[in-house]
């Protein structure tokens, strides 16, 4: 049975990796991939897991995600072309819900500014961060460019 939530209630957010930030980062530097990385999204001790192929892919989209997620447009939350979870609005609460049974009401704010934190800790890992964060913005806004469906492989559009 699905638990009914109040406006007043919402569940901490916090969005971390798997392995860490920093190791991410000086992979990044390197261009190299991480065999197993996981992108984390803790909603109160309860924790959804997606793998992270492209780190630099990855934090454009974060980017991306957090700035629609302020903007109150982003529906569904995705990451390499696999939606996650859907996603609605309610004044500054965000609903995330994976299933009737999994509704997790967060903070909006707390959610973006978690994804762009997570995004600066690991380009904190790099010589450049601030450079990093400068392409991860074109990056992001390249992305928010192409049209929904050109994001998704003719597999997924079915």
């Amino acid at each position: 049975m699905a638990t009914q939530l109040r406006l007043d209630e919402f569940s901490p957010f916090k969005a971390r990796t798997s392995p860490a930030p920093e190791a991410l980062g000086r992979a990044l530097e390197r261009n190299q991939r991480v065999p197993g990385a996981l992108l984390q999204l803790s909603f109160d001790g309860q924790v959804a897991g997606l793998g992270i192929s492209d780190i630099w892919s990855a934090c454009c989209e974060l980017l991306l995600n957090a700035q629609l997620v302020r903007e109150g447009v982003l529906d569904h939350f995705v990451l390499d072309a696999e939606q996650i979870f859907d996603l609605s609005y309610a004044g500054e609460l965000l609903f995330c819900t994976f299933s009737r049974e999994h509704v997790f009401a967060v903070i909006r704010e707390d959610f973006a500014s978690s994804l762009e934190q997570l995004v600066g800790d690991i380009f904190a890992a790099t010589a450049s961060p601030s450079v990093m964060r400068i392409g991860a913005q074109w990056g992001a806004s390249a992305i928010r460019g192409l049209p929904y469906a050109f994001r998704f492989s003719e597999a997924e559009l079915i």
